[in-house]
């Protein structure tokens, strides 16, 4: 797995306070948003074609990862669509955010965080 690459872990509640990789500022930027982590100053973003198509078993091979530290381009916005009930969906410039299971082969984490 690369190091910048966003997995999904379930944890409780209880412990968010102490886990600064967990957690996000919310940045507006113009009817969008751009999130920074607290744990390493990096922004969320979407990549295309970062994964070998070899270890890959989704398309599009778009995957969120946290390199950068400006969000200075498409790929690091974010709407906000509200789905009702209090609950909201992120779409990226390609599509909405996600989560996939064993959509890459030979990685620790088996829950990515992905955009279709």
């Amino acid at each position: 797995m690369y190091p910048s690459s966003l997995g999904v872990s379930v944890q409780p509640a209880s412990q968010i306070n102490n886990r600064l990789k967990a957690q996000w500022q919310v940045i507006s930027l113009n009817h969008q948003v751009a999130f920074k982590n607290l744990f390493n100053g990096n922004v969320l973003s979407r990549w295309n074609n970062c994964w070998k198509f070899t270890e890959v078993t989704v398309t599009p091979n778009d995957f969120a990862f946290a390199y950068f530290n400006q969000p200075s381009g498409q790929q690091f916005r974010f709407v906000v669509n509200s789905i009702g009930n209090g609950k909201v969906a992120l779409k990226s410039d390609t599509g909405y955010v996600g989560i996939c299971d064993n959509c890459v082969k030979n990685t620790t984490v088996k829950s990515l965080v992905y955009m279709n």
